[in-house]
């Protein structure tokens, strides 16, 4: 069977990057909005969300029932100094391989409770991590995307970095020895979480997989 050109086997890959990317910018720029100049119902709310564990930044956007949680750890100053974004580093970089979807699962269930879970899925309530990445698979950041009225904590987002940090393994598919900032992003719903599936994480590592066999090292 003839292999697909390399632009169309990554094609999910940069779909994924982009929407990574695409959140590293939007809380870049954040801060740097005038109010005025912005309906007060478009408007985004910054806060600082306190917590035992950790304090995160959060950025609400009521009108897309959307919150970005970020830690205050992070420092997206140095990372985006210390990596540059993959597209002007390597472009040729084909992302990570995973297989991370039952350790997924599985964490959030600890982290949040099956009791929870079901209370937040009966709310039809979203779950979204972004990953900034180095050129190694090491996790430079997380980002959170919940609702604005979400019953998820602070200390929940904070032990579910943790168990990630510490169950994840991002792959290199082409491995590249220039120093550069990549991503990874999970967006499912607690009623998936519930279920124990999230089909497109189950597709993306699939697509990951088919990439590695046809152009990885």
């Amino acid at each position: 069977m003839q292999k697909q050109p390399i632009a169309m086997k990554a094609r999910t890959i940069a779909k994924t990057l982009a929407l990574t990317l695409t959140a590293v910018l939007y809380l870049s720029t954040a801060n740097a909005q005038k109010d005025e100049d912005i309906p007060l119902e478009y408007r985004t709310v910054e806060s600082i969300v306190p917590g035992t564990k950790g304090s995160y930044r959060c950025y609400k956007r009521t009108e897309r029932n959307k919150a970005i949680y970020v830690g205050l750890r992070y420092d997206d100053e140095a990372i985006r100094k210390e990596y540059p974004a993959w597209f002007e580093a390597d472009p040729s970089f084909l992302g990570y391989k995973t297989d991370v979807h039952n350790v997924f699962v599985s964490l959030v269930r600890e982290v949040i409770g099956m009791e929870k879970v079901k209370a937040l899925a009966g709310r039809n309530e979203q779950l979204y991590v972004g990953f900034n990445l180095d050129q190694n698979g090491k996790i430079l950041k997380m980002v959170f995307y919940l609702d604005t009225t979400t019953l998820v904590t602070t200390d929940e987002l904070y032990s579910m970095e943790e168990l990630i940090k510490a169950r994840f393994t991002f792959v290199p598919i082409r491995r590249t020895s220039v120093k550069l900032g990549c991503g990874f992003s999970i967006g499912t719903t607690f009623g998936e979480i519930l279920a124990g599936e999230i089909p497109s994480l189950k597709r993306e590592e699939q697509q990951q997989r088919e990439t590695e066999q046809d152009f990885g090292d």
